[in-house]
């Protein structure tokens, strides 16, 4: 079992009160985080047997840990009330797979509005970059990331939209100037 998943999940946790709460920085509200139990290894192995496939060992590692979790879930009145991130329990994926109608499998719903989804081609290919994502009814479009990779920038980001960030300084700093100069 890889450490990094783990490490990642723990360090949430340690930053969450005692009533799985913690304040945004994006915002500065309070957001929810809650995590179910394991999921059993025979369901897992009867999952990917259902599947044809081997499900990648960063998510496996995930639902060793946990079978589904919301992340950053909006708080209205004290509750949580959705938004987030809520990766599915093996449940959910098989009932997601079922409304989305694709033989892909869908491992979460965010922001209310796309699934992030595992490319059973790209997984079959051994490509790690197998996460996708499922906006409206639109193909889904690479993430170029797996799910380790996007989870631990999720939560780093405090579930930002981060995948649509343009990485390049120049964009940046049209967007946020500098009264100096960087050389």
């Amino acid at each position: 079992m890889s450490s990094t998943l783990k490490e990642i999940l723990d360090s949430l946790k340690e930053a969450l009160n005692e009533e799985g709460k913690i304040k945004s920085l994006l915002t500065s509200q309070e957001c929810f985080c809650s995590f179910n139990e394991p999921v059993f290894e025979n369901d897992l192995s009867q999952f990917e047997k259902d599947q044809g496939i081997k499900i990648p060992s960063d998510f496996k590692e995930f639902l060793s840990l946990h079978n589904g979790a919301r992340i950053y879930e909006s708080m209205y009145s004290g509750e949580p009330a959705g938004g987030g991130l809520e990766l599915f329990a093996l449940d959910q994926m098989k009932e997601a797979q079922k409304y989305l109608d694709t033989s892909d499998i869908p491992i979460a719903f965010l922001l209310e509005e796309c699934h992030l989804i595992i490319n059973k081609k790209k997984v079959k290919e051994r490509n790690p970059n197998y996460l996708y994502i499922l906006e409206d009814v639109d193909e889904p479009r690479p993430l170029n990331s797996s799910f380790e990779m996007f989870l631990e920038r999720y939560i780093l980001s405090h579930g930002s939209v981060f995948w649509e960030w343009n990485d390049r300084a120049e964009v940046y700093y049209r967007s946020y100037p500098r009264k100096d100069s960087l050389f």
